[in-house]
């Protein structure tokens, strides 16, 4: 099993269980790239994209950072996608005039289109 910890089986029950699991691994993989093919095939970041209107295979993503809201619409719209996206979000003071500040530096000519 990839990232088990690989130890020696003290009983033969234990060595059962360590095959019964690296073959059910392996199985999992199989389905899950047999029908990743028919599904995806090989544009994934499409499809994680699209991910709620396949059938066949189901993905959950899983952000490994916290989010930050910006802008007005943050405090009502990101909860929900953090909690969807099993991470946290933070509003930082005066998250609410965020992006508007950033829109008037702009065009102000205080910045340029790569955010500076």
């Amino acid at each position: 099993v990839p990232g088990a910890l690989h130890t020696t089986p003290n009983t033969p029950q234990d060595a059962a269980r360590a095959v019964l699991a690296a073959a059910s691994q392996r199985i999992e993989d199989a389905v899950v790239q047999h029908v990743a093919r028919r599904e995806v095939g090989g544009n994934f970041a499409a499809y994680l994209a699209q991910r709620h209107r396949h059938a066949l295979l189901r993905v959950n993503v899983a952000l490994g950072v916290p989010m930050v809201g910006i802008g007005a619409a943050s405090r009502h719209l990101l909860p929900a996608v953090a909690r969807a996206l099993s991470t946290t979000v933070t509003f930082p003071t005066r998250y609410d005039v965020g992006n508007a500040l950033g829109a008037a530096l702009l065009a102000l000519g205080e910045g340029d289109a790569a955010g500076e």
